[in-house]
């Protein structure tokens, strides 16, 4: 008897998540496949396919039964990551294109000749280091979403890092990056902390 429910129970888990996998699809315009690796199942896996000028495009997304759809869904979603990947490369690809067609012409040449070459030799070395990260995430022709987000921060974080040198040169903002929002927040410079007469005075005890 408990075999018998036990069957009817796996039977009807996988019809529920053959609908969801089926609404997910039509909803995400991708095949979707719902794993049965039980309720603590979290993962969800995009399996991709590469362009021809080398960005990356979901192909179809693997997901465990415990998965959040709204991780698919929203804004933040599937397509929408791939697009903030794809894009903030293309950005640092575009910046390397601007810093080498610099020269700079403000006071200061040589110092920030100087700070140029040094972005230069840096982004001279962007696809290799594009490269090694996408053989390392995504290998196996699939990638973890969380994964992504990871890969995401790198590299918008890499361009706020080198987007700088290229104002400090031209005094004019460069290309910015598409999700500033994942980018290392600004250090505010602190003014100086300066004791005025009559203020911050010590508190007496009363006597």
């Amino acid at each position: 008897m408990r075999a018998t429910q036990d069957t009817s129970a796996n039977r009807v888990l996988r019809v529920l998540l053959a609908e969801r996998a089926k609404d997910l699809s039509q909803r995400l315009r991708l095949p979707v496949l719902v794993h049965d690796l039980g309720w603590g199942s979290t993962d969800i896996e995009v399996q991709i396919r590469r362009r021809a000028d080398g960005s990356v495009v979901p192909r179809r997304v693997l997901m465990g039964a415990a998965a959040i759809d709204v991780m698919l869904l929203d804004r933040e979603g599937v397509h929408g990551r791939f697009e903030r990947y794809n894009a903030v490369i293309a950005q640092l690809r575009g910046l390397a294109r601007q810093l080498a067609d610099l020269r700079p012409r403000r006071r200061g040449a040589r110092r920030l000749a100087s700070t140029l070459a040094y972005a230069r030799a840096t982004l001279a070395t962007l696809d290799e280091l594009v490269a090694g990260r996408e053989r390392a995430a995504m290998g196996r022709g699939a990638v973890r979403l969380t994964t992504l987000d990871l890969e995401i921060a790198f590299f918008v974080g890499y361009h706020a890092w080198l987007a700088p040198i290229a104002e400090s040169v031209t005094g004019s903002a460069p290309i910015s990056a598409m999700d500033s929002s994942l980018a290392p927040a600004p250090c505010r410079r602190r003014r100086p902390w300066r004791l005025r007469p009559g203020r911050h005075r010590k508190l007496e005890s009363p006597s």
